[in-house]
């Protein structure tokens, strides 16, 4: 029993490593496109409005640095009947398995602010998509999108 304890206290850390990672080397990238080419930082995190290349993509406008996030997206999500265990606490949720974190805030003119990270379930697609990263203004909270 302690055996099956260690591997899943190893898949939980490599889960939290490569989204720590994944943060870490888009982060990385964009400070070096801002070095290297001085004009394209800009360009990078121009909104670019719907059908941009996400996976899943809706119609709302998004920043997606040199396109990374996109191909990221297209490289790692993944479809799933499974819906995620999400540990609920009011209006905030996450979740290991993969990686993802909900939090959402009343603002004072009635909407909720949404931030997110991580593989979020889509029960429209039926999948995990990520990683990614939003912050929005939404009409009323939300775990699972």
């Amino acid at each position: 029993m302690p055996e099956a304890a260690n591997i899943e206290t190893r898949r939980q850390e490599a889960s939290r490593f490569l989204l720590l990672f994944t943060a870490a080397l888009l982060f990385a990238l964009m400070i070096s496109a801002a070095v290297f080419y001085r004009g394209a930082i800009k360009h990078a995190f121009t909104p670019v409005p719907g059908g941009h290349g996400c996976v899943n993509a809706g119609t709302d406008t998004r920043i997606d640095p040199f396109g990374l996030v996109c191909a990221l997206q297209r490289r790692y999500s993944y479809r799933s009947s499974r819906e995620p265990n999400l540990h609920t606490h009011g209006t905030w949720a996450w979740g290991t398995r993969p990686s993802y974190f909900v939090y959402n805030r009343k603002l004072a003119d009635g909407n909720w602010l949404l931030v997110r990270v991580g593989w979020r379930y889509d029960r429209n697609w039926r999948g995990y998509i990520g990683p990614s990263l939003a912050w929005k203004e939404i009409p009323e909270p939300l775990l699972y999108y």
